[in-house]
């Protein structure tokens, strides 16, 4: 095995303008974004700061957070990978010879009606060696589909490795989740099981009760992995819905003891944080740590297959994603599932009702 000398990942927490459905806007929206994460990728960078191997970008800090939309009006935001801005992320890479993690909304000729939340590698070559669909969580947020959704075509076009897809570099096996995709323990332990070390995750995280515990929940993701976690998110969004200072802050990177080595402060503003990782003492510290080699795969796999009210695979094979509305009611259904199996009892409220109403 190769010496990988410790090095550093810069998570980039920047402004984002709301990207215009309207594509000349879009493009203008998209442009700024982009110049303003690559001058702050600069700055995490310069100074003698030669170290730094991977950068990782938020999620929509190209195309702008979340807004009401149609599906239509989405997949006119989208824009098909790669495209001008990832060849000028891919030239950024080349330069400071650099990973790059970002993120965009995406849009594929072979997969007309849809669009994508995908999360993507560049590597120094200026190479998209990696993408992530993201699974979760298109029952509330935006009407993307998901590898899931699609199940059995995804899996027939690109092989089942392309649903946890993780990459071998010279700096370690690297994977991507992206945004809530911490909050299922799946997710992590699935790309972890395709042989990744480090997990990288741009999220869009806002100040809510909901968002508060994602910080544990990353610690958490990062120990029972044995895995470096790094997290960036976004500063503020422009000409949106969300508020300017709706933004969480908290970029961090999380070491293979759940430990933060680095956070940027709570609350909103544009800043970069850096920290240094040892791939080798993690791959030590996997062949001692009280999981490895004890996972009851077999057991586990049992138990997913009889369980009820999942959200299961296909439903929209046959059909595009018609709106939030009909993942909305999916999610309902699944709830109802569990009353009527007698899994969950059900509660004395109005099980109509959602209970989480965040829209973002």
């Amino acid at each position: 095995m190769t010496l990988v000398q410790p090095y550093e990942i810069a998570c980039i927490q920047p402004q984002a303008h709301q990207c215009p459905s309207d594509p000349r806007g879009r493009d203008e929206a998209i442009g700024k974004n982009l110049m303003r994460q690559l001058e702050l990728l600069d700055y995490a960078c310069a100074f003698g700061r030669g170290n730094v191997k991977i950068v990782v970008m938020p999620e929509y800090g190209l195309n702008g957070a979340w807004q009401e939309r149609t599906v239509e009006e989405w997949i006119s935001t989208a824009l098909e990978i790669p495209n001008p801005w990832t060849d000028l992320l891919a030239e950024k890479a080349r330069l400071r010879n650099l990973y790059i993690c970002a993120n965009m909304l995406e849009k594929d000729p072979e997969w007309p009606g849809r669009f994508f939340n995908t999360s993507f590698i560049i590597n120094p070559w200026g190479e998209i060696i990696l993408k992530h669909w993201k699974h979760n969580h298109n029952a509330f947020l935006l009407p993307y589909t998901s590898p899931c959704d699609v199940y059995d075509e995804f899996v027939r076009r690109y092989g089942r490795e392309a649903l946890f897809p993780v990459v071998d570099t010279p700096v370690g096996r690297l994977g991507v989740l992206t945004c809530c995709e911490c909050m299922f323990p799946e997710l992590a332990r699935c790309t972890v099981f395709n042989g990744a070390e480090v997990i990288l995750h741009p999220t869009s995280e806002f100040q809510d009760q909901i968002t508060e515990i994602t910080d544990t929940l990353k610690c958490a993701r990062a120990y029972d992995t044995v895995s470096y976690w790094a997290s960036a998110n976004i500063g503020e969004y422009l000409d949106a819905g969300r508020g300017v200072g709706a933004s969480r802050g908290r970029s961090l990177v999380i070491d293979y003891f759940g430990k933060i080595l680095t956070s940027t402060p709570p609350g909103p503003g544009e800043t970069t944080t850096r920290a240094t990782v040892d791939i080798n003492i993690l791959r030590y510290q996997r062949s001692q740590a009280l999981s490895s080699g004890t996972i009851r795969t077999e057991l586990f796999s049992h138990e997913y297959a009889a369980a009820k009210g999942g959200w299961r695979s296909n439903l929209w094979l046959d059909q595009p994603i018609v709106g939030l509305d009909e993942t909305r009611e999916r999610r309902r259904e699944n709830i109802q599932e569990n009353y009527q199996s007698g899994v969950w009892p059900e509660p004395a409220l109005d099980v109509h009702q959602d209970i989480v109403t965040v829209r973002e």
